[in-house]
């Protein structure tokens, strides 16, 4: 027997987040084309992946998109950074978004260092545009 999925409809904005320590949960608030909004509830557990599977598929759909119809983008502003080392030894490297909430990004020793290469070439874009 198929299984049945519920579809919801496109949700073209996101308008609020808060957390449910209470039921391990995040609720995101969405705003639909048809200016509706539309609560839906993540367990803690499915995030990282929820995450992780959106950015990837997006990062397909746009590379796939000509240059004139590509989307403005609601943003994601990072408003401090900070480092945190697991006993594992993994260096999860936290970003402070605008809403106050911390992203983990968890990096091996050898993404560290492209990750500080990386940076460097940022830093080198940035300054010759100061100037």
């Amino acid at each position: 027997m198929p299984v049945s999925v519920m579809k919801a409809p496109m949700l073209e904005v996101v308008l609020s987040s808060r957390m449910d320590e209470a039921a391990e949960a995040v609720s995101v608030t969405f705003g639909s084309v048809d200016k509706k909004r539309f609560q839906l509830d993540f367990a803690i557990k499915c995030i990282p992946l929820a995450i992780a599977a959106l950015a990837a598929e997006a990062g397909k759909l746009l590379a796939g998109l000509p240059a004139d119809k590509q989307p403005n983008l609601q943003g994601i502003r990072a408003t401090g950074t900070q480092l945190a080392m697991k006993e594992d030894g993994t260096v999860a490297l936290l970003l402070r978004l605008e809403s106050g909430a911390d992203l983990p990004l968890e990096f091996q020793h050898k993404d560290l260092l492209n990750l500080r290469s990386q940076i460097d070439e940022a830093v080198q874009m940035t300054s010759k545009r100061r100037h």
